[in-house]
């Protein structure tokens, strides 16, 4: 630190989440494996605001080698 040099404090806010998980949008039919469903979590912020943006996440390997909660607890 030089002699100008300040300390500030920065409050880090985390904003809240409302998650609704395991929503089913399809039952596709697999003569294999029979009806499955295809679900997605929605994560949507707490706050009420207009135009807020969207973020799809599509991981690769279909959760196959990695459950989706691996993803989940990514900071």
């Amino acid at each position: 630190m030089t002699a100008n040099s300040k300390i500030i404090d920065i409050k880090v806010v985390k904003p809240r989440v409302l998650v609704y998980p395991d929503i089913t949008y399809a039952q596709p039919y697999d003569p294999y494996f029979g009806i499955s469903s295809l679900k997605l979590d929605i994560f949507k912020p707490e706050i009420k605001e207009n135009n807020l943006p969207l973020v799809i996440y599509i991981p690769g390997g279909g959760f196959m080698r990695s459950p989706k909660v691996n993803y989940l607890q990514q900071k």
